[in-house]
């Protein structure tokens, strides 16, 4: 019974994604009768899907070493409104150009701005640079520093990216009526979709040579979706 494969390759990690579909058969666990989503799990297939993305793009951008910095506010220099944010997130953008630069290095980005129900701050991943050069890039406030470390897998952070804008990006007057924003420049990871001609996938994946399966969060690799169709998803991380 044919089942759909797709393959993410982004960074060190190779991403694999397995689902029966409707349109090839029924699956092993058999089709339930179809069901309009509700709200709440619309929103957490959308949530899911932001995180999957992002992890693939931070994946396949970003190596141990490079860095996530938040920039914060001092009281007295908080912006006033949405629209004033968005200046400082500009003008901060600008100044980060010149410091990378400066340094000689390429200058690429993935950001994220938050605010509801919490002072104003915003979140940038960034190749590895002198922190000097940040803290001279902002004068609102400081500049708090944590350097990647996770073999190349940055889905934690993505997964924290998503949580961290999820009450701001339904804002009307959102920054950027998005969860994220990058640079034009990122690597976009390469994704392979195959219809598989076989009657079941292995219960337990098995990494390939030179790769090992991501467990560090515990992670259960099969699911079953909506219809009852089982579902199967994990990461490799290419050793070193």
């Amino acid at each position: 019974m044919p089942y759909i494969k797709q393959t993410i390759r982004a960074g060190k990690t190779i991403e694999v994604h397995k689902h029966y579909s409707a349109r090839y058969g029924k699956g092993t666990q058999g089709r339930k009768k179809h069901q309009n989503k509700t709200s709440e799990k619309a929103a957490e297939v959308n949530r899911q899907q932001a995180i999957k993305k992002l992890r693939g793009l931070l994946n396949a951008n970003f190596v141990d070493g490079d860095i996530h910095a938040v920039f914060t506010y001092a009281k007295d220099k908080r912006p006033s409104d949405s629209a004033e944010a968005k200046k400082e997130y500009s003008k901060l953008l600008r100044e980060l150009k010149k410091a990378f630069a400066k340094a000689n290095k390429e200058f690429k980005y993935v950001s994220a701005t938050e605010y509801k129900n919490k002072a104003i701050h915003h979140h940038f991943v960034l190749p590895n640079i002198d922190v000097n050069l940040l803290r001279k890039a902002w004068k609102n406030g400081k500049v708090l520093i944590t350097v990647l470390d996770t073999d190349g897998q940055y889905g934690n952070l993505a997964e924290y990216f998503v949580k961290e804008t999820e009450k701001t990006a339904k804002e009307r007057d959102g920054l950027y009526k998005k969860r994220w924003n990058a640079s034009q420049n990122l690597t976009k990871p390469i994704i392979i979709t195959e219809i598989i001609n076989a009657r079941a996938f292995r219960a337990e994946p098995k990494a390939i040579k030179g790769y090992r399966l991501w467990k560090e969060k515990g992670c259960n690799f099969n699911s079953v979706d909506e219809y009852g169709l089982l579902r199967q998803s994990y990461i490799m991380v290419r050793l070193e």
